[in-house]
């Protein structure tokens, strides 16, 4: 079961299903700034006894060009509190270009330890390694597609 509702300049305010895994009721509420960008996602069990637990509550920020310059997430812990998994800072020193991701969490759950690597482009401004995410090459042909 999926239900999905939209407001009219098509931005989805809220998402809800189920899975058949553990049938628990689930719902995510998004919220937007004036400019569209999605700035919290807010995770609910509407049937639990905490319906708003925040288990995997996520935010954004952005700079004024609009590229997202932070992310924060949460998950479900082990011992069932919340747990704030990644503070992501993005880093673009030259433009619109991402250059590095930091994660001043550090968790293990969350975006990998190793954070802080520089991306790597090329002339033509196509990616060519993030070592963060273990990409270690990427190469592309003359028409700057992805060579297999």
């Amino acid at each position: 079961m999926v239900s999905i509702f939209a407001r009219y300049n098509g931005n989805i305010t809220e998402m809800t299903w189920k899975s058949s895994g553990d049938g628990v009721l689930k719902r995510y509420s998004y919220q937007y700034d004036a400019y569209n960008r999605l700035v919290s996602a807010i995770y609910q069990e509407p049937e639990s006894f905490i319906p708003q637990n925040g288990f995997y509550n996520e935010s954004m920020s952005y700079d004024a060009n609009g590229n997202i310059t932070g992310l924060k997430r949460n998950q479900k812990g082990y011992t069932g509190a919340v747990e704030e998994i990644d503070e992501l800072v993005y880093s673009y020193p030259n433009g619109n270009r991402l250059a590095s991701v930091v994660d001043l969490k550090n968790n293990y759950g969350g975006y990998p330890e190793t954070s802080g690597n520089i991306i790597s482009y090329d002339d033509n401004g196509s990616m060519t390694s993030h070592i963060d995410k273990g990409i270690l090459e990427i190469k592309y042909n003359i028409l700057d597609l992805l060579r297999m």
